[in-house]
């Protein structure tokens, strides 16, 4: 990936003691990552689900709370992220 960063250096001087100086801030832009339809949407949730269902070693009530979750509609995530939610769920049994 390029770097897109944007800087800034601006002369500044100190209330105090009024000496100057220079001030470098960095901004990086807004990048595009992904672009998905509900429908994929829908079959990443699937994916997660299916493989929630394989994890034996997830008590119940956490298997539910993460369900619960999964299944809001408030809840948005895509397929690219499917491999970094499932192995996160796999790290914090």
């Amino acid at each position: 990936m390029e770097n897109h960063t944007i800087k800034s250096i601006t002369p500044t001087s100190c209330p105090h003691c009024k000496k100057e100086f220079f001030v470098e801030f960095e901004m990086n832009p807004t990048t595009l990552s992904q672009v998905f339809t509900r429908d994929q949407m829908s079959d990443a949730k699937s994916d997660v689900l299916k493989e929630i269902g394989t994890m034996d070693d997830l008590d119940s009530i956490r298997k539910e709370n993460i369900i619960n979750w999964i299944t809001d509609p408030e809840t948005v995530f895509g397929p690219n992220e499917v491999h970094m939610i499932i192995k996160s769920l796999e790290e914090n049994k």
